[in-house]
This record gives structure tokens, sequence and C-alpha cells, in this order.
């Protein structure tokens, strides 16, 4: 019985680092698209999208921060839907 519990856990673990793996891929990918990007509207998506994986991977500072980001550049481009999407991260 405990091998089987061993087994489990183990099993568990290894899913919950694939899981947190792949999220920082996706933001190492949104980072390099974010250097391209021209400062529009697709760059506050983009800021979004790393602030909500970073808030998925257990990164809340750098969540807020990119939120934050998001926020500000959300104002000066006078993009309503971008200020309450960083708000709501």
């Amino acid at each position: 019985m405990k091998k089987i519990v061993y087994i489990f856990l183990i099993n568990i673990l290894s899913l919950v680092n694939s899981f947190c793996f792949s999220q920082i891929n996706k933001i190492d990918s949104l980072k390099t698209l974010l250097k391209s990007a021209k400062t529009d509207t697709n760059m506050v998506k983009i800021f979004i999208n790393i602030s909500t994986k970073s808030n998925n991977a257990g990164e809340r500072d750098s969540a807020f921060k990119y939120a934050n980001i998001a926020q500000n550049l959300s104002n000066t481009l006078h993009y309503k839907k971008g200020v309450a999407l960083a708000l709501n991260n």
C-alpha cells in the first residue's frame, strides 16, 4: 500500500513540475515577442498575457509588475479594455 501511495505522489509532483516548466517557457516566448512588438494595443495584450501566465506559475510579484505596465500603457494609449484587463489581473 505504501508503494502505491509513493508512486501516486511522485506522479502528482512530476505533473506539477511539468506544468510550471511549460508556463515558464510560454512566459519566455511572450517576452521574446515583446522585444519586437510596436507600442500599441498588441503590446498591452502581451503584457497582460505575461501577467496572467506569471500569476498561474505562482510568480505574484512579476504578475503585478506586468499588469501595472499594461495598465500604464493602456492609459497612455486610451485603451479602456486594456485598463480593465490589467486591473482584472
